[in-house]
């Protein structure tokens, strides 16, 4: 029965896909990430855990990720690009349902109930995410479910720990274990988003029964888990990793515009702006400089003027007259 559902999940979404098109990696950020997928499918071996060099410096705009452990790539390497994106998403719902169902089954959960769980996992992946206005990152990164999805197994599987024989406590212990790494393998640090996510309901779970044996056991799973994952240098390796990226040492400079009001979009979108939109626009843009001018006084002027010329440049795609103000030093009392 689980098998049937599942099947009859995938047909749904592939139709889904097929109808409107173009919605899985969607958008800017869509956009970049099948960019970056692609450069790591180019410049990777079969089992390069990130294409990440210390050679490459600051001068690195792509993430820690391995495609060829996150079967949500492989369509990339072997299809057209517009092709491997519905693949790919359908690759990761497959995955992210069939580990929603695997949890759900552990928590001691009939079988009708789990799969009516994982065939709602359709409702976080696009086009269904837009129409019930989701989160939306199955929809700009579906590869992204692969990585969350054995959280999902592990916490099922701490659920089921309880007092038991040391071959049990093994055997679950090192799947709970396996499952962390694997997710770690595919991409450590929207693992790490995922797993700081989940913290509290694996607390939550830990510390659910009313037996102390029970709660001990499972804080020895994790114990051990972490145990693990300090042994072999992988949590050192995501403390690294995630100092070295030029987004975190440079993300001012390298990564979005950290900018008090909005830069136009226009030209991404393709479309004309309403009017309103750049009234809005320059307003803000006006609060920000009047925020800012009241405390950093006379050392910002230089970048006041770059200001004026955004507001200027707003006004003019808008329809509006350029405004006229005179940027001078503020004057300083003692």
């Amino acid at each position: 029965m689980a098998g049937l559902a599942l099947l009859a999940l995938l047909v749904a979404q592939w139709m889904l896909s097929a109808a409107i098109h173009g919605t899985n990696y969607d958008g800017g950020d869509g956009k970049m990430a099948q960019a970056m997928i692609l450069a790591a499918l180019k410049f990777t071996k079969v089992f390069d855990v990130t294409a990440l060099s210390p050679i490459e410096g600051m001068g690195s705009q792509l993430v820690p990720v391995n495609v060829w452990g996150n079967p949500a790539h492989w369509p990339f390497a072997f299809l057209d690009k517009e092709v491997a994106t519905d693949v790919s998403a359908l690759i990761a719902l497959a995955v992210f349902a069939t580990a929603c169902y695997v949890m759900t089954r552990c928590f001691t959960i009939s079988v009708v109930p789990s799969v009516i769980a994982a065939q709602l996992s359709i409702a976080l992946f696009a086009p269904t995410v837009m129409v019930l206005q989701l989160s939306t990152i199955f929809c700009i990164n579906p590869d992204d479910a692969v990585v969350f999805a054995p959280h999902l197994v592990a916490l099922g599987l701490l659920a089921r720990l309880e007092r038991c024989t040391w071959r049990a406590f093994a055997l679950t212990a090192g799947a709970i274990f396996a499952m962390l790494l694997y997710s770690l393998y595919c991409d450590p640090l929207w693992s790490l988003v995922s797993g700081f996510s989940w913290a509290l309901p694996f607390a939550v779970v830990t510390f659910s029964s009313r037996r102390r044996g029970t709660i001990l056991v499972r804080l020895a799973a994790l114990a051990c888990c972490v145990g693990l994952l300090l042994v072999t240098g992988v949590l050192e390796y995501v403390y690294t990793l995630s100092q070295y990226t030029a987004r975190v040492q440079f993300a001012t400079v390298l990564d979005r515009p950290r900018v008090e009001f909005a830069i136009l979009h226009n030209n991404h979108s393709g479309g004309q702006k309403p009017k309103s939109v750049g009234k809005l626009q320059v307003v803000g843009a006006l609060q920000s400089i009047g925020r800012r001018d009241r405390c950093e006084g006379n050392a910002n002027v230089e970048r006041r003027q770059h200001d004026q010329g955004m507001i200027n440049a707003v006004c003019s795609q808008n329809g509006q007259r350029p405004l006229r103000t005179k940027l001078e030093p503020q004057q300083t009392f003692g």
